[in-house]
């Protein structure tokens, strides 16, 4: 596996703005679910790319015979807005395609990280980005995280000690004030 496939199947957390494009090979059985004339919906899809889960809306089947004069390449320029210099690199690929592709959208990960495992039949071709796409979110290993990225839950269990812990404190000194007045 190249590293650009690599990169292709790894889905980091956070991501925005990127367009995930596959072929599809109408004769492969497995896929039949999500060609035609079955509408494509995310309860087929998602085990076909080895997830147990995938939004809906953000998976898109595309005929390559329904772009009509344009290329696909041109296709994902103007009507994704796809960076030229994304798509440079693949133009060739992507415009020598026919049948059908799968086009996954970042926002259909819901922000978690997935690696992806392709069933046979869906081929990755490329990873490409919107022009208004955001840069990589930063990634550290949780032990190098700054105070201000620690869990919410964390955060939440330290404050509900903390008045439990002084509420404790407060009937202990009570308590002992009390003794040493009635002695």
């Amino acid at each position: 596996m190249t590293t650009e496939t690599a990169t292709l199947l790894s889905v980091p957390a956070f991501e925005a703005g990127a367009v995930r494009v596959f072929a599809l090979d109408a004769a492969e059985p497995k896929l039949a679910a999500i060609l035609p004339p079955h509408p494509i919906d995310a309860g087929h899809l998602a085990p076909l790319l080895g997830l147990e889960t995938l939004l809906d809306e953000d998976a898109e089947r595309i005929a390559i015979a329904d772009l009509g004069d344009y290329t696909l390449s041109e296709f994902l320029r103007i009507g994704h807005d796809i960076r030229s210099a994304d798509l440079a690199p693949h133009a060739q690929t992507l415009d020598a395609l026919k049948g059908h592709v799968l086009l996954i959208h970042s926002t259909a990960f819901a922000g978690a990280p997935v690696r992806l495992s392709p069933a046979q039949g869906l081929r990755p071709i490329a990873l490409l980005h919107r022009n208004d796409a955001p840069p990589p979110p930063l990634s550290l290993p949780e032990n190098e995280r700054p105070e201000l990225l620690t869990h919410p839950q964390q955060e939440a269990t330290k404050s509900r000690r903390s008045p439990w812990a002084v509420l404790i404190f407060s009937v202990v000194i009570l308590i002992v004030l009390i003794e040493r007045l009635l002695r």
